[in-house]
């Protein structure tokens, strides 16, 4: 349950990393709103994503 939690927040921080970029480039937001929503999803894909990516490779 936590895991899978933790895999939407993730894939929502990518998201806010990627569409807002492609608002910017059709015009749609400014500048200043989009470098809020890269930070906002910056943080919660590498504050969320190391708790679920390769656990099985943990010890080798």
């Amino acid at each position: 349950m936590l895991k899978s939690l933790l895999k939407v927040v993730s894939y929502a921080g990518l998201f806010l990393t990627l569409i807002p970029s492609i608002l910017v480039f059709a015009d749609r937001v400014d500048l200043n709103t989009n470098k809020s929503f890269m930070l906002l999803g910056t943080v919660l894909w590498f504050g969320s994503s190391p708790f679920w990516m390769n656990k099985g490779k943990q010890g080798k």
